[in-house]
């Protein structure tokens, strides 16, 4: 499913289309990575990341369908690989510690509502580090 061996693979899980939409076309043109998938709901999610093994799942904790936690648990013993990262509008001290728990590192969650550059620039790190010789 890479396009590159090289280029770094994202999946997201959000339940926003609108949001969806511009994070896919954020992360394709202006990161340059390659988006394998996205949904809205966790059981579809947990099964594409077992399936697909990308390099970072990009994780909204609230989701039409379960939640962005049973996500992480899944992704964490399917697709151990995987770095998760997590964008949501739930950013008190619970949700970090319990995103923590599940092997989100503590610069690796963002607030929807004002980190999402922040969040961009991660990505564009990881991604230009994929690049490096």
């Amino acid at each position: 499913m890479r396009a590159d061996a090289r280029q770094l693979t994202v999946y997201v899980v959000e339940d926003s289309e609108i949001l969806t939409k511009l994070l896919v076309s954020m992360l394709r043109t202006d990161l340059g990575v390659a988006v394998v998938g996205n949904s809205g709901d966790a059981p579809v999610a947990i099964d594409d990341l077992a399936r697909l093994q990308p390099d970072v799942v990009i994780v909204d904790l609230v989701l039409r369908t379960g939640n962005g936690f049973e996500v992480l648990t899944a992704a964490r013993s399917a697709s151990p690989a995987t770095t998760p990262v997590v964008l949501t509008n739930h950013s008190t001290s619970t949700y970090r510690e319990a995103a923590h728990q599940l092997g989100v590192a503590p610069e690796h969650y963002f607030d929807k509502t004002e980190q999402i550059g922040a969040m961009c620039a991660l990505i564009r790190s990881m991604a230009n580090a994929r690049h490096a010789p």
